[in-house]
């Protein structure tokens, strides 16, 4: 893959993380949710490029407890799952069970509608000068059920990227 390495799959990770942040209040949802799937998958991609690289291969077997451990990477990896997937038969990485996995259960978009301010007139007809249009936005959350609990998806790829970038830290990788 172009002699890439795991450091190109962590850069592709983060930027996956800036353009789900840009995302977030942007007025298309589809393209919002488009970014959440793309930045659970990039995070879970991140564990098989540690596995796959000759450089970091030693550490399989330490990257694969890592990722067992972290609760917000076993999400990831059931939500990556199910969106290349559909349906998930496997087991799932939250429950260890075949059935109950983590899974994006609602999308939510706020919308802040623009207030105008205007100068009233007394004359009818006549054009007010200096109206302002404030300019509305759209904010786009998603709630992922993990054990029957629902989280926000953004606070665990939050978390998800910090746990990456904390045992990368501890093994002389972070970049």
């Amino acid at each position: 893959m172009l002699n890439e390495t795991w450091s190109d799959q962590y850069r592709r990770m983060q930027r996956s993380r800036e353009r789900l942040l840009s995302d977030l209040n942007g007025s298309d949802s589809a393209v919002a949710r488009d970014s959440l799937y793309r930045f659970y998958q990039d995070v879970f991609h991140l564990l098989d490029w540690i596995c796959a690289d000759p450089s970091t291969a030693h550490l399989k077997s330490e990257v694969r407890q890592m990722s067992d451990d972290s609760p917000a990477l076993r999400v990831c990896a059931d939500v990556a799952n199910g969106t290349k997937h559909l349906h998930l038969d496997r087991t799932s990485r939250v429950t260890g069970k075949r059935q109950g996995h983590a899974e994006v259960v609602s999308q939510n978009a706020t919308a802040h509608v623009p207030r105008i301010n205007a100068v009233g007139s007394a004359f009818p007809g006549s054009v007010v000068p200096n109206a302002k249009a404030e300019v509305g936005s759209v904010h786009h959350s998603w709630f992922v059920r993990v054990n029957g609990t629902d989280r926000d998806a953004v606070e665990l790829a939050e978390q998800a990227v910090a746990d990456w970038d904390t045992w990368l830290d501890s093994k002389g990788l972070a970049l």
